[in-house]
């Protein structure tokens, strides 16, 4: 990755970007072109980025246009000077211009199955479980096998054919980590055993059963132009995702909650 550095604005306590029915490209561009930055040879390369205390958007940690061009970072008021924080939102946001969701290919949050700063279940852990420095900070090299909530296979895990044999990676279910995950089994339904018996269970604490739990390779799968020539603006689109610290229920985009929130859902199912 190369970064260009552009220009520091004058203070703002909470940068403006919208609201639901505001594309992020149109909020922050003014933020970049006010100075000729991208030029419009850049325009088509380049993906803009502005770091900022915080946003009109509450509780939200950053925020990036989904297939387009612009993100920002809320690094001040709520990381603090925890720069790693900073760069997995960084990431992470980053990953919605390159066309990438919460699930990989859909929006489905919290998979155990997909090993990626994309999914929510590794904020928490501040990167990749099983990962230390850079490296827990990537998106997914893998497409492990699809998880059925409805037929879990405890013995299998979910990495049955040892994709990630030798790289140490882990994830987390019920909050507990599986480290590493290669041809590892996973208590789905956290009864204490390894049940031989397919498990019907909602790992992923978003209210639903008998979704498939999809995995992806983002590596395989990033789109590193935007999808048309209006400075990465989604035709006939608002479409943008945010990485939030808090429910958005008032808003009109996918759920976003909290890993706190995920695991309370899980024990409020557990009784």
């Amino acid at each position: 990755m190369h970064n260009v550095w552009g220009k520091e604005h004058a203070h703002i306590n909470n940068v403006w970007l919208g609201n639901s029915n505001t594309t992020v490209n149109s909020v922050l561009m003014p933020y970049f072109t006010d100075y000729n930055e991208p030029t419009p040879v850049r325009q088509y390369a380049y993906h803009c980025a502005l770091f900022g205390d915080t946003c009109n958007l509450s509780g939200t940690l950053g925020i990036g246009a989904l297939s387009g061009q612009t993100l920002f970072v809320a690094k001040g008021a709520i990381f603090g000077s925890d720069m790693d924080k900073v760069a997995v939102t960084y990431m992470h946001e980053l990953g919605h211009n390159l066309s990438l969701q919460h699930g990989g290919e859909d929006d489905i949050n919290f998979k155990p199955n997909y090993i990626s700063i994309m999914n929510y279940l590794f904020r928490a852990y501040g990167g990749l479980i099983g990962k230390t420095g850079s490296a827990a900070c990537d998106y997914s090299h893998y497409k492990l096998p699809d998880l059925n909530e409805g037929k879990l296979m405890e013995s299998d895990g979910v990495d049955i054919n040892g994709l990630t044999l030798g790289t140490g990676l882990g994830t987390a279910i019920h909050g507990k980590e599986v480290v590493p995950i290669a041809g590892a089994p996973c208590d789905f339904n956290n009864n204490g055993v390894i049940d031989t018996d397919p498990v019907e269970y909602d790992i992923n604490g978003d209210g639903r059963i008998n979704i498939i739990l999809v995995g992806y390779d983002d590596w395989a799968n990033i789109k590193y132009t935007t999808e048309n020539s209006n400075i990465g603006k989604r035709p006939n689109s608002s479409s943008y995702s945010m990485f939030s610290s808090t429910l958005a229920n008032s808003m009109e985009l996918p759920e976003c909650i909290t890993y706190e929130t995920y695991l309370e859902r899980i024990k409020s199912r557990e009784g």
